[in-house]
C-alpha cells in the first residue's frame, strides 16, 4: 500500500517537477529547437503586436518531451509559474509543444475564453 502510495504521489508531481525546469525565456521559449530563428523572430513579433495592441499575453513553450507526463496538468502548472497573462484580467495564453511525444496543448486564461478555449 505504501509503494502505490509513493507510485500516485510521484505520477501527481511529475508536471510540477517538469514545469519548473524550463524557465521563462521571452516569446517564445523553444527548449526542443524545432523552431528557426527566422520563425521565432516572427512569432515573437506577433505576440508582441497582439499584446501591444490587445494586452492579452501569448506565449510558446516547446520541450523534447514530457517524460510520461499529462500534457493538459503541465502546461496548467508552467501558466501559473511563468504568470501568463494580466492578473486583473487573467488574459493569457500558453501553447505547449511536447515535440518527441506528437502532442500540444493550449492553456487560456480566464479572460480570453470567450474568443478561445482550450
Amino acid at each position: 500500500m505504501k509503494k502505490l502510495f509513493i507510485f500516485i504521489l510521484t505520477l501527481l508531481l511529475i508536471p510540477s517537477v517538469l514545469a519548473a525546469t524550463y524557465t521563462y525565456q521571452g516569446y517564445v521559449s523553444d527548449y526542443a529547437n524545432i523552431i528557426t530563428p527566422e520563425w521565432k523572430a516572427q512569432i515573437a513579433q506577433l505576440a508582441e503586436d497582439i499584446e501591444r495592441s490587445t494586452t492579452a499575453e501569448i506565449r510558446i513553450l516547446t520541450i523534447p518531451s514530457l517524460e510520461g507526463g499529462d500534457i493538459n496538468q503541465f502546461a496548467v502548472e508552467t501558466f501559473k509559474d511563468w504568470g501568463v497573462g494580466k492578473k486583473d484580467v487573467d488574459n493569457g495564453l500558453l501553447m505547449v509543444i511536447a515535440a518527441e511525444d506528437h502532442k500540444w496543448w493550449i492553456e487560456v486564461g480566464y479572460g480570453l475564453e470567450p474568443h478561445i478555449t482550450d
